[in-house]
């Protein structure tokens, strides 16, 4: 794949008004 993490929109949510909680799922070899 050409990028390091992707975004997980399902588990991704807004706690609060000035907080959001993002999940990305990456790769720890990516760029060897």
């Amino acid at each position: 794949s050409d990028v390091s993490s992707t975004i997980d929109s399902s588990l991704t949510m807004v706690m609060g008004d000035d907080m959001v909680k993002v999940i990305a799922w990456y790769d720890n070899e990516w760029g060897y």
